[in-house]
């Protein structure tokens, strides 16, 4: 199943871009030395392969899963109205960070230009 036919569209909604990229989701483990000992708790981050889709009422993200028949699963939307920050980065291999009224996302683009990922500020603008 293909990410376009796993979008559900509101009324007057459409898709204006999609990026292939990663998302990297947090969280944690615990590490100590090879005896068993001085385990602490800390902060890791999985990267989950997907599409990321922006329409012009919201942000959705479509995690892409299965290794002989792919499919695409929604993990999160962001409706554009509650968007307090998006910054964009990175040389080689592109970020943007997007903050809503609840979460701070993550997400990298292996093979996007700077003029492609900004996009979305574009369009929030």
């Amino acid at each position: 199943m293909s990410w376009q036919q796993a979008i559900i569209l509101q009324q007057e909604e459409h898709v204006v871009h999609s990026w292939e990229g990663n998302y990297e989701k947090p969280y944690k483990i615990m590490t100590g030395d090879s005896r068993g000992r001085n385990y602490r708790e800390q902060e890791a981050k999985k990267r989950k392969k997907g599409i990321l889709v922006l329409t012009n009422h919201r942000i959705l993200w479509f995690e892409r899963r299965g290794l002989i028949g792919k499919s695409y699963h929604a993990l999160f939307e962001i409706y554009l109205r509650s968007l307090r920050g998006i910054s964009m980065g990175g040389v080689m291999i592109k970020y943007v960070s997007i903050t809503d009224e609840k979460n701070g996302i993550s997400i990298s683009f292996e093979r996007c230009r700077k003029k492609g990922a900004g996009a979305i500020q574009r369009y929030d603008s």
